[in-house]
């Protein structure tokens, strides 16, 4: 985990699941093995007392767009720690801090 001035967040990347190699599992093999992984990390979490998730599922390049041209999307709205705020209201400083906090990619 991190501290960020605000909260201690964690962030979970999707290489930190489990490494994809074609040779040696098939792709339904390799996203039951990283969502094994990542049920495990999650209960870890919560056995260490963690007692709160956040999660957004967005793409980094939908919020940088988003940021850029906020009139395309009026209605973004995205969750920030158990509130969900309409992106656009956001300054551009908050808006970057949400873009650096998210998770990009699948499992």
């Amino acid at each position: 985990s991190c501290q960020d001035g605000i909260s201690n967040t964690f962030t979970i990347v999707p290489q930190a699941l489990g490494k994809e190699d074609t040779l040696m599992f098939e792709n339904a093999m390799c996203q039951d093995i990283k969502s094994e992984n990542l049920v495990s990390i999650l209960d870890g979490y919560f056995t260490s007392g963690g007692y709160h998730l956040n999660v957004n599922v967005l793409l980094r390049e939908k919020l940088i767009e988003a940021m850029q041209n906020p009139a395309l999307y009026p209605n973004l709205t995205i969750r920030v720690s158990g509130y969900a705020v309409n992106f656009s209201l956001l300054t551009d400083e908050q808006k970057l801090d949400v873009i650096a906090r998210t998770f990009h990619e699948s499992i």
